[in-house]
């Protein structure tokens, strides 16, 4: 979906099998097309010639991996509100809501 057009447009090679694996993301070995990278030359002439390697390393997010994102930070923040209003403490927390959103935000913006 990232790249706007049909994978086999962009690859030349996509492996099946990932080479990592984490808790947002797996990561898959590909070969991009000559015409793809012929493509984002002509489009974007500030691009460094040599730095355009075809040989590149995929990250794809797992399924549900957004939505799921956003429902733990919201049961996260409302548990410990609740035991804070439970239990008369006050829980401190290393980070804010608004703190885990920005982090959530980086970690999923690929």
């Amino acid at each position: 979906e990232g790249f706007g057009c049909p994978l086999e447009v962009v690859f030349e090679h996509l492996e099946v099998d990932p080479v990592a694996s984490g808790s947002v993301a797996q990561v898959h070995r590909g070969r991009l097309r000559e015409s793809f990278v012929a493509d984002c030359l002509a489009k974007h002439r500030d691009l460094d010639h040599d730095m355009l390697l075809r040989d590149v390393a995929v990250k794809v997010l797992h399924p549900g991996v957004v939505e799921s994102a956003w429902i733990d930070g919201d049961l996260i923040f409302g548990c410990i509100a609740m035991l804070g209003r439970v239990t008369g403490m006050g829980f401190v927390m290393p980070f804010d809501k608004d703190g885990f959103c920005r982090a959530m935000t980086r970690q999923l913006n690929l």
